[in-house]
């Protein structure tokens, strides 16, 4: 045999370093499999609709209150009609929080300001759900005036708050004394 066979010939490695070898290639594998896996997909959480900031609606409601006790008459106009602007603030978030796809439940919204001690009615029209009406009366007063405050999302510019800009707008109704219900037109 020559110098040069002899320098190109391959010693075998020891028998128990192949298998070592083998061994550790396995658990990488294993590893790579176990790290690059597809996650499981799970089903969506339904979460229900909370009602935002409801601190500041309590302190709505408490001010709102104070205010429909110290109201003078029956009338809506000048000092009186700050509480029914600040139940008409309150459904005015409220809805703004539900979103324009989910219009149809704002009855949800007239149960919330009712269990704040407040005297609401909540109306959606199925066949026309973009524009809601809120009729606020004076809980204390039911002789009272109430005011319809008609909600609709604008197609133009978003809010401060960077979600989609809701207008409202308020218009006065002479009050049933017996059924508490608007009657009649425009007061």
């Amino acid at each position: 045999m020559s110098p040069s066979a002899a320098a190109t010939k391959t010693v075998p490695p020891p028998r128990g370093a192949t298998r070592a070898r083998r061994d550790w290639a396995a658990c990488a594998l294993l590893l790579a499999l176990l790290i690059l896996r597809p996650a499981a997909a799970h089903a969506q959480v339904i979460k229900p609709w909370v009602p935002p900031s409801s601190d500041s609606l309590v302190i709505w409601a408490s001010e709102a209150k104070v205010r429909f006790k110290e109201n003078h008459g029956d009338t809506v106009g000048g000092p009186n009609f700050r509480a029914y602007e600040l139940v008409g603030l309150m459904g005015r978030r409220l809805l703004r929080s539900l979103g324009r796809t989910n219009l149809l439940q704002a009855h949800a919204v007239g149960a919330i300001i009712d269990s704040l001690g407040l005297d609401v009615d909540v109306q959606v029209d199925p066949h026309f759900p973009q524009f809601v009406m809120m009729v606020v009366r004076n809980p204390y007063q039911l002789s009272a005036y109430a005011v319809g405050f008609i909600y609709w999302f604008a197609a133009g510019p978003r809010c401060a708050c960077g979600g989609p800009d809701i207008r409202t707008s308020p218009t006065a109704w002479a009050s049933s004394t017996t059924t508490g219900v608007p009657r009649g037109g425009c007061a």
